[in-house]
């Protein structure tokens, strides 16, 4: 993380590319440093998840979107974007931008457009594209057979049980107020 802070604090470093294989943490590392750096951008951070869109000429008019802008009659969804962040400072965190690389060059002119915007994407494969700093998120690392046996030791000897929680108790049947069921035919 402390990585990528640094890339995002330096003043010439316009997009960051956070990449890896699936479940390797991407999007939870680009979160924790949205937190991390929230007060940095006078007009905030705004996240863009890209996993529902099928179509990369569909990833400006969802940035668009997810910046609250409306469409501007004839104006292109990236006029629009570009001239609500022309005068902003903010971070624009695109998540799941595997699928949607041929959109990279467009998110490239968005920059050129926006002194004040930094991009944080997430992609199982970088983006290829002049201005970005890739910056790879290793597979989280299993444990080992030694190190699972003593969770599981260590679970098994806490109040709660190796499950987690609470035994669950058998439900009763409902009784009368002489406590035989109460059975109702």
């Amino acid at each position: 993380m402390a990585r990528a802070r640094g890339l995002l604090a330096a003043p010439d470093v316009r997009l960051v590319t956070l990449t890896g294989s699936p479940g390797a943490g991407k999007t939870r590392l680009a979160l924790e440093l949205v937190a991390a750096l929230e007060g940095r951008y006078r007009d905030g951070v705004v996240v863009v998840s890209l996993a529902p869109i099928a179509d990369a000429a569909l990833v400006m008019p969802a940035i668009r979107q997810a910046l609250g802008l409306r469409e501007a009659g004839s104006e292109s969804p990236l006029e629009t974007v570009a001239r609500h962040c022309s005068v902003r400072h903010l971070l624009l965190v695109v998540d799941n931008f595997e699928h949607l690389l041929a959109a990279g060059p467009e998110l490239v002119e968005l920059l050129g457009r926006c002194p004040g915007l930094q991009v944080l994407a997430t992609s199982r494969a970088a983006l290829r594209v002049r201005v970005e700093h890739e910056l790879e998120v290793p597979p989280l690392r299993l444990p080992t057979p030694g190190e699972a046996a003593a969770r599981a030791a260590r679970a098994a000897r806490s109040p709660v049980g190796a499950a987690g929680g609470r035994a669950a108790r058998p439900a009763r049947a409902p009784a009368d107020d002489a406590g035989h069921p109460a059975v109702e035919l």
